[in-house]
């Protein structure tokens, strides 16, 4: 918990991170993260520390991968000052592999020494058969 960070310093360091992997700027990610980083992405992959995270954006990015974030847009921000907690919500787009995907999701991120500690993404994934409000199938 970073209880010195104000909101606009928190959101800025969310936007960098966002617009780090929009424009494939890997020292612009760096700059963003502590030392000890931890991603937990919405599928579940984990990544701790500054050298694993580097090495998964740079991995992500190159052959046969082939990855690019083609829109990343952060629809909503809170951050709660109390806490050092902020959570994103977001549309994004990417293409692995040649193949483009979409889909909504959120993150929560925590800070520490004014920089990014923590980042857990969730995807938001459609019901495929919306629950019958009288409770039957």
């Amino acid at each position: 918990m970073d209880e010195s960070m104000e909101r606009r310093e928190a959101e800025e360091l969310v936007r960098g991170y966002v617009q780090a992997w929009v424009s494939r700027d890997l020292d612009q990610l760096l700059d963003t993260l502590s030392e000890d980083i931890e991603v937990i992405e919405s599928d579940g992959s984990l990544y701790r520390g500054i050298h694993e995270v580097r090495t998964w954006f740079e991995t992500w990015h190159a052959d046969p991968i082939r990855g690019r974030v083609t829109r990343w847009t952060i629809t909503r921000f809170l951050y709660d000052e109390t806490e050092g907690v902020a959570t994103a919500e977001w549309g994004f787009g990417c293409t692995c592999y040649g193949v483009p995907a979409a889909f909504h999701g959120a993150s929560i991120v925590t800070f520490s020494a004014g920089k990014i500690a923590c980042i857990h993404e969730c995807r938001r994934e459609p019901m495929e058969t919306p629950p019958d409000s009288r409770g039957h199938e």
